[in-house]
């Protein structure tokens, strides 16, 4: 069935025929010239997931689909990680803006400030420079406040070393690490000190994996006792039941809420305080009303948690 397809986009599009050599599947990403034979120009590699832009009848490609005149049709892996394509600069009100731009398969433009103030613009293959720029300049007091907020935020803390006498930090507290020999493995926390008994407990992996599995297994249940605290402490949530919970170790995020309405957890953010668990809870919780961070969301947020911009401020000082 495959092979038929091949044969005829070659009767189509004889162009595009030395591109097809994976049987149908690994093919080359096309631009659509507008030309009268069809031809078509070879832009990169992927597996066949989705086809961007609108189109008419007279502008058909591969597989009897359809493109938009002058517009690119990716055809790429879902899994696609965003690769990098070199750095910019954009002329704002306040000065030049540097920023390095990556293509992925996203459907927005997604711009991100790195720790250290390194401006990120992820865009998709189709998006044109002028958008770029048009989405730069809309957001762009956002993204010099950011620059300076992170170039002046703390280093992150080295990764620890799992060794006895370390400090750990549980709910905004220090705690120093104490391993002991014991035949089970069991981890304690005391006043002052988190106690780790297994075998071999010179083993710092070891004591890695089990204080992690501890520490995760502690902020599911320490989470979803708060969710439901605030749920039923904040009646402006409009929630009759829990959402559905769970926990990743994330790079960027303490938090998230899909739009089936899962709330998802870092598991660092058992390190935090109280109340900064309860705002990075209460601040999902209000996405599942407002999916956005528009000002209905803020004034949202602001109802459900008054003191909302304390905390975040809090929160921001912290590195993940």
């Amino acid at each position: 069935r495959q092979r038929g397809k091949q044969e005829r986009v070659r009767d189509r599009h004889p162009a595009a025929a030395p591109n097809l050599s994976m049987a149908g599947w690994d093919i080359r990403m096309l631009r659509w010239d507008g030309g009268r034979d069809g031809s078509c120009a070879g832009v990169g590699m992927g597996r066949p997931h989705a086809r961007m832009g609108r189109s008419t009848d007279r502008e058909r490609c591969l597989f009897g689909s359809t493109l938009r005149r002058t517009c690119l049709w990716e055809i790429f892996h879902p899994m696609t990680r965003p690769v990098s394509v070199g750095f910019g600069e954009l002329t704002l009100e306040d000065g030049p803006l540097r920023f390095e731009l990556r293509r992925s398969s996203r459907r927005s433009i997604g711009i991100t400030v790195q720790l250290g103030g390194a401006v990120v613009v992820t865009a998709p293959y189709r998006a044109s420079m002028r958008k770029i720029h048009t989405v730069l300049r809309k957001h762009g007091r956002w993204v010099r406040g950011k620059v300076k907020e992170l170039r002046e935020a703390p280093s992150p803390p080295p990764p620890p070393k799992w060794i006895d006498g370390e400090r750990h930090r549980f709910l905004g507290r220090e705690y120093s690490l104490r391993l002991l020999e014991g035949e089970n493995r069991i981890v304690w926390l005391t006043d002052h000190e988190l106690l780790v008994y297994m075998p071999n407990s010179g083993k710092t992996d070891a004591v890695r994996k089990l204080v992690e599995r501890w520490m995760r297994d502690e902020g599911r249940a320490l989470f979803g006792n708060r969710m439901d605290t605030l749920i039923r402490a904040t009646p402006a949530l409009e929630l009759r039941e829990r959402p559905s919970l769970d926990l990743r170790r994330m790079k960027s995020r303490w938090g998230s809420c899909s739009p089936k309405g899962r709330i998802l957890m870092n598991t660092l953010a058992i390190r935090l305080p109280l109340p900064l668990v309860d705002y990075i809870l209460m601040h999902e919780l209000c996405h599942l009303k407002v999916p956005n961070h528009s000002r209905e969301f803020w004034e949202h947020l602001g109802e459900c948690m008054p003191d909302w911009e304390r905390r975040k401020e809090a929160l921001d000082r912290e590195v993940v």
